[in-house]
């Protein structure tokens, strides 16, 4: 006869709702595993980014123009491209009335208050020189993110972020237009724009994971421009849109959609996967390459000091994102 089985013996099958959360987190862990394309978007972050100084510059001084109206106007364009990339997002998140909050907070210092510290800073300091002001912000943003985030500060990430730091602080030095007695309004303006992105960057990081980026920045981008209109409104730039030339459209345009529509969502999935403190390292890219767009478009001089600084600097971002080995038992 053959004995019965016991309960002992009996493999009991997983419950429906027991497979569904595997799947689900194996499936979490793999969209949050970084791979070569997340670090390819986040190199073409900051180049995208360099560019916009030249672009913001052109839009504050050539024909000067209100800073709410140019930030206003820049997320608009951004929001026209971005609104059909829903229709090919496979899962919608619906977003719940309490998150509404948070995305109007991100909105505002994103949108608002970043951009027209940015925008008011690019008009009275050269664009190089707020591009060197703004890389003070990957290392202020990886002590916070180490302090405040959990994430894990390694020391290659530490001593790469000084050798990048140091390489900027050479190109500023040798264009001798920089120093401590120098400092005006417009860096000031820049560098509170700094701390505003740095709360955007830690306050936004959960929020993107939770959502699509693409869906989450249409969201605070929508906000941010609401809470633009007053300021606009109140500027003489807002009711002379018709008299503006189609450079200062095209300065417009670029901005929106390649510096903030692919920018900004690319920095955010940067954020999603890699971690903020790791995403803003890739930020000091900025100013070489804002130095080489000045080389190409505006002749400025391309010395050895700056190309070997420019090498530097690259290298320090490599060694900063660069994975510890582990060592084997």
């Amino acid at each position: 006869m053959t004995q019965a089985p016991t309960d002992s013996n009996v493999a009991i099958p997983p419950s429906s709702k027991t497979l569904q959360k595997k799947q689900r987190g194996t499936q979490e862990s793999s969209e949050h595993t970084p791979r070569l394309r997340h670090y390819i978007i986040a190199i073409l972050v900051p180049i995208s980014w360099s560019f916009s100084f030249v672009a913001g510059k052109y839009v504050m001084t050539v024909t000067p123009a209100g800073p709410f109206t140019v930030s206003m106007f820049r997320f608009v364009t951004a929001l026209i491209a971005l609104t059909p990339m829903v229709f090919f997002i496979k899962r919608l998140r619906k977003v719940p009335p309490r998150d509404y909050a948070w995305m109007f907070l991100l909105g505002f210092l994103c949108v608002t208050l970043y951009h027209y510290l940015f925008f008011r800073g690019l008009a009275l300091a050269p664009a190089g020189i707020s591009s060197i002001v703004l890389a003070t912000l990957p290392i202020m943003i990886n002590i916070c993110a180490g302090l405040f985030l959990g994430e894990r500060v390694t020391v290659n990430t530490f001593i790469g972020g000084v050798i990048a730091a140091t390489g900027i602080t050479v190109i500023a030095l040798e264009k001798g237009n920089w120093t401590l007695a120098g400092w005006g309004r417009g860096e000031t303006f820049i560098l509170c724009g700094a701390f505003a992105w740095l709360l955007y960057t830690l306050l936004g990081r959960d929020l993107y994971r939770k959502y699509n980026p693409v869906m989450a920045s249409i969201y605070v981008f929508a906000f941010g421009v609401i809470a633009c209109l007053p300021g606009a409104m109140t500027e003489s730039t807002f009711y002379e849109l018709a008299d503006q030339s189609w450079h200062w459209w095209g300065c417009i345009s670029y901005m929106g959609v390649a510096a903030t529509a692919f920018g900004v969502v690319a920095f955010n999935t940067s954020i999603r996967i890699l971690g903020a403190g790791k995403t803003a390292m890739f930020l000091l890219i900025v100013p070489p390459t804002t130095n080489i767009w000045g080389y190409l478009l505006f002749n400025e001089p391309a010395t050895w000091i700056k190309s070997i600084c420019i090498v530097i600097v690259l290298f320090g971002v490599w060694l900063a994102i660069k994975r510890p080995r582990k060592l084997a038992n």
